[in-house]
């Protein structure tokens, strides 16, 4: 299940490079005030990248419950995602800089690390009350 999970992940940081410079996102910018449709573009990403690392039994809950919150080993996997969403931020930012009619902005990166912090505050929160339903 886990290599589903790094293929989507995959496919979706390459749509992220290649529609960079489509049309599509030239149609979405009357309904993209400041950038803020990094947010949610972010945030999915780092979804991705949160379960192609995790287990699928630690991601479902068929796992012994660890003795403390949060484990190591969920914390480094949940810093991994975010280090990989912000290197792919940059490296996005870096690519919309060379393409014509494109300019990189550190703001953009900016929203989407905000999206990524966001997401992980709510994985380590959904994880926390697991933990403690669990107990």
């Amino acid at each position: 299940m886990r290599v589903l999970y790094i293929f989507i992940t995959s496919g979706y940081i390459a749509c992220i490079f290649l529609l960079a410079d489509s049309s599509m996102v030239y149609s979405l910018s009357p309904f993209n005030p400041h950038s803020l449709l990094h947010l949610p573009l972010y945030g999915i990403l780092t979804i991705l990248l949160f379960l192609s690392f995790v287990p699928a039994a630690l991601r479902f809950g068929q796992s012994e419950k660890p003795t403390t919150f949060p484990p190591n080993h969920f914390i480094l996997r949940l810093l991994g995602a975010m280090l990989i969403s912000f290197a792919i931020a940059v490296a996005d930012e870096i690519h919309q800089a060379s393409l014509p009619g494109r300019e990189a902005s550190v703001i953009d990166v900016f929203l989407d690390m905000l999206g990524t912090l966001l997401i992980i505050l709510l994985i380590v929160l959904y994880y926390k009350r697991r933990s403690k339903i669990i107990t």
